[in-house]
């Protein structure tokens, strides 16, 4: 694994926004969106937190809540398409070791807005 040889002791913080994205995505399996979009985060969180990085900023997506209008909040996260369960499933299993580094997520709407 490439992670096993980069040294993230040297950063305060992580900024992960990488993802296989919804282009095509009849075509791609479901297998693939999650070996990308929740097995890679959580290989990268797990080495920001044993290099001790301080922060875990996640880009994530409108995707985990479907397809609704406004987004609040209190909006149910109800993902429809395989990269939006694929996130998460990611989001998921960040906030499972929000304790272990502090974690930030974020989705964009008309403003950027944080979850905690």
């Amino acid at each position: 694994m490439i992670l096993k040889k980069v040294d993230f002791s040297i950063y305060s913080a992580i900024i992960h926004l990488a993802a296989l994205v919804h282009k095509n995505e009849k075509k791609i399996p479901i297998v693939q969106y999650l070996q990308v979009n929740e097995n890679k985060t959580k290989e990268l969180m797990e080495k920001a937190i044993s290099d001790n990085v301080s922060h875990f900023i996640f880009i994530s997506t409108m995707a985990v809540f479907g397809n609704k209008g406004k987004i609040y909040e209190s909006t149910p996260l109800e993902p429809n398409t395989k990269y939006g369960k694929s996130k998460l499933i990611a989001e998921k299993h960040l906030i499972k070791n929000k304790l272990k580094i502090k974690l930030s997520i974020y989705w964009t709407t008309d403003d950027l807005c944080e979850l905690h």
